[in-house]
């Protein structure tokens, strides 16, 4: 189909998806709740083996792209294979991303760099790679964009500064970019998530260690619980849904109420 022609009413009905560091966690279950919208999925993440065994999870016809979003070849790259193997892409999920926290003076350049190229930088580039075939569904209005950021943008933690600036940093830019490409009626929202039992907290602590401290910030949670990657997933379905075509620039907090403190 050239560039310019105008979008195929059944391939609008199909809409396709590419969700990043699609694998696990939270990516995994806006997969999930997007293909129960009924939209074709594409995953991407570093690890062949993961992105393999959650596209076989996901459902049959799911696409696995691995790549490394810091890289600018590697975004062009996953933003084109799904266009070809899908033929279409109407939503993009910048989930992918790391956690560094610490005090200042223990964060390395290497560890700097690898995270805002990571939570920053990636977004950044998948979006300018995905523009292009998103300004297509400009006549139905069906182009989404979401951004996974966090609720530490609510309030300054000790020993997050950095991963908190580069949240801050997505924040700003999903609302530049709603104001940006309102005209070509491409929405952007941003969810974001508070303490969410994820495969991340293996990355950060030993195994044993996880449940005591999940459980500590449970008694700081007005909802009395920890989140469900489930619980972010349908929310970023919903603000990804054609039917929702009235909202853009909406930072939505999913954190069982943390982030307005106890109240007592």
């Amino acid at each position: 189909m050239a560039p310019d022609s105008a979008p195929d009413p059944e391939a609008e009905a199909r809409r396709v998806a590419l969700i990043t560091g699609g694998g696990t966690g939270i990516g995994l279950a806006v997969a999930k709740a997007l293909r129960k919208q009924g939209c074709s999925i594409a995953i991407s993440g570093r690890r062949e083996d993961v992105l393999r065994a959650a596209a076989r999870d996901i459902g049959a016809g799911t696409l696995a792209v691995v790549g490394d979003v810091a890289s600018p070849a590697d975004t062009k790259r996953m933003v084109q294979e799904t266009i070809d193997k899908l033929g279409d892409l109407h939503v993009l999920v910048n989930n992918a991303a790391i956690w560094r926290t610490g005090p200042i003076e223990s964060l390395d350049d290497d560890s700097i760099d690898q995270l805002i190229d990571i939570d920053v930088k990636g977004p950044f580039y998948l979006v300018r790679h995905a523009l292009p075939q998103l300004r297509r569904h400009r006549s139905t209005a069906t182009a989404a964009i979401l951004n996974v950021g966090s609720s530490v943008t609510s309030r300054p933690l000790v020993h997050y500064a950095l991963y908190s600036a580069a949240k801050a940093a997505l924040d700003m830019m999903t609302r530049c970019l709603a104001l940006e490409l309102a005209e070509d009626r491409i929405r952007v929202n941003a969810v974001l998530p508070g303490i969410v039992e994820t495969p991340i907290f293996g990355t950060m602590m030993p195994t044993e260690k996880i449940e005591g401290y999940l459980e500590r910030f449970e008694e700081l949670i007005p909802l009395g619980r920890a989140g469900r990657p489930e619980d972010v997933g349908r929310v970023a379905a919903w603000l990804c849904d054609p039917a929702n075509d009235w909202l853009t620039g909406a930072l939505v907090p999913i954190d069982g109420g943390l982030g307005l403190g106890s109240g007592r």
